[in-house]
């Protein structure tokens, strides 16, 4: 056996159905190995960056690492942009690259850079390969530390000569240790004892730990209000009556900034979530994983450095047995969602609010809607009703365009029962939009809405309100995305009307296949809400 044939056991080994990638001249050994040998399925993408964000996708949707299979030099270079979206939002990723031959370091060959030194910045841990025996293990090794403590990308390069080589490894594992329930410190059940008006905010890490059952538990034993990062979408079932809805929402805001004590768990207090830094928070007890978290954002009065579901379920046994609880309700009711506007459902441009509500409405809470950035993600992310965590996925730190395309491919891979619904503007569409012909040649089921304003309308509403309405370099040519949807073998529809996009979406899930949604939207509406400007 070579390199090759070792880093495709070591990726089927670790339960790898799927791995993302282009084929390159220094990474041509791994993809040998899965031609002769198989162990799990390529996808081959039309860009690195397309590939990274199908990972990102699969990643967010399944809990389990994404990988990509990248060639040397520039196809991992363009993997970049996708490794710190995950980075920022918290999401295990496998970047396994090629790299030149080690004897060949520092001659200016073909593909050389130091991508190491590249990707150390943007992941847990970005290293090198040094010999062919170690191929396994190290692999194995990179796909369980994407995963340890706070999950983030790992990127691990190969040089071709080791992947080439004879390689000789023993298929032992030794995977980390669970987390273990830390002891809820007394500090804080007295804080709780001591507090009329309580609240938690439920971040990603809620999530990622897979403790949102005991959230709702202790939500629901204490009488305790719970609002939401976008991040933490799903980990309280939208519309119950302890749900307070997202965090940046001014009722949801309001209750937190109202709170005698608030309750801030797997929350990083993200720019988005913050209201742009409008929040303002007293009296806080922070929970993460991650230790340099802990009173970054707002002083702390008390940190706990811990997994969110390992503490939530120690401390719901402590504070029910201390007989901690809220005695009535306090706090702000959260607001409705918005609906179509009756005689302004007529226009043309449609409204992107409306369109959005249109859109979030035909998913239901049991889709999974993958947004990118600007109109596709405002409109959305406060409307959408979720049951469950993992059902909207987005850039959410680092609003990374072309995102919702390939990362909605890679979620319908991991959730093969679920309807996926990718959510984009023109300008992303423009690109990662060559990833569709990757969804027809899948045989998936996939439904693409374009919320289409003829440019860049996040920029174009700064340019608006920051820069006397000077439009410059926004407004683009498209091409006729009908048109271009079934040039990748894909349907291709436009909605002229509201009621279209709602009656598209279901004939979409009716028909199966992959469907691309034209919405013609206006170019006059603020992308952001109004009460976050």
């Amino acid at each position: 056996m070579n390199g090759g044939d070792a880093a495709v056991q070591a990726l089927a080994d670790s339960g790898v159905k799927y791995a993302f990638g282009i084929p390159g001249i220094h990474n041509l050994p791994i993809f040998d190995a899965l031609a002769r040998h198989g162990g799990f399925e390529l996808v081959p993408s039309r860009h690195e960056q397309g590939a990274a964000f199908m990972a990102d996708g699969y990643s967010r949707a399944s809990g389990l690492p994404g990988v990509c299979l990248l060639a040397a030099g520039p196809g991992a270079l363009n993997a970049a942009s996708a490794a710190s979206t995950a980075y920022m939002d918290s999401q295990p990723l496998l970047i396994l690259a090629g790299g030149v031959k080690s004897t060949d370091a520092g001659k200016g060959v073909l593909h050389e850079f130091d991508q190491v030194s590249v990707f150390r910045p943007i992941t847990k841990s970005s290293t090198r390969v040094e010999d062919s025996h170690s191929i396994y293990s190290r692999v194995r090794g990179a796909f369980d530390l994407s995963l340890e403590g706070r999950p983030r990308p790992v990127f691990l390069e190969v040089p071709y000569d080791h992947l080439s080589a004879e390689s000789t490894f023993e298929r032992t594992h030794h995977p980390p240790a669970a987390a273990q329930a830390p002891t809820p410190p007394d500090e804080l059940v007295e804080l709780m004892r001591r507090s009329e008006k309580v609240v938690i905010i439920a971040g990603g890490g809620v999530v990622t730990s897979g403790g949102w059952n005991e959230l709702r538990a202790l939500s629901a034993a204490l009488r305790i209000p719970v609002t939401t990062t976008t991040m933490g979408i799903g980990t309280v079932v939208d519309g119950d009556p302890l749900s307070l809805g997202r965090l940046l929402t001014p009722k949801a805001a309001a209750s937190v900034e109202e709170a005698d004590l608030v309750l801030a768990v797997g929350c990083r207090f993200s720019e988005r979530s913050t209201g742009f830094g409008k929040l303002k928070v007293k009296n806080l007890v922070q929970v993460d994983i991650d230790p340099g978290e802990l009173g970054k954002i707002f002083p702390v009065r008390l940190g706990i450095c811990a997994d969110a579901r390992a503490f939530l379920k120690g401390f719901l046994e402590k504070a029910a047995q201390a007989g901690v609880g809220q005695k009535q309700p306090w706090f702000h009711a959260p607001e409705g969602t918005t609906g179509a506007k009756g005689a302004e459902s007529a226009r043309h441009p449609l409204d992107p609010a409306e369109v959005g509500s249109e859109i979030t409405s035909a998913a239901g809470p049991n889709a999974i809607l993958v947004t990118d950035t600007g109109y596709s993600f405002w409109h959305t992310m406060i409307q959408f009703r979720a049951d469950s965590p993992r059902r909207y996925l987005c850039s959410a730190g680092n609003a990374a365009m072309g995102f919702a395309l390939p990362a909605s491919i890679g979620a319908k891979l991991a959730r093969p029962e679920s309807d996926v619904i990718a959510v984009v503007g023109d300008g992303s569409m423009m690109m990662t939009g060559e990833e569709l012909i990757v969804a027809a040649e899948l045989n998936i089921d996939l439904t693409v809405v374009i919320m289409d304003d003829g440019g860049y309308g996040s920029i174009r509403d700064y340019q608006r309100r920051l820069f006397a309405s000077r439009y410059f370099a926004v407004d683009l040519k498209a091409p006729d995305f009908v048109k271009l949807a079934e040039a990748h073998s894909a349907s291709g529809f436009r909605a002229d009307r509201l009621a279209d996009v709602g009656r598209l979406i279901q004939e979409s899930r009716n028909r199966g296949g992959v469907s691309v949604i034209d919405v013609p939207i206006t170019k006059t509406e603020n992308v952001v809400p109004g009460f976050l400007r």
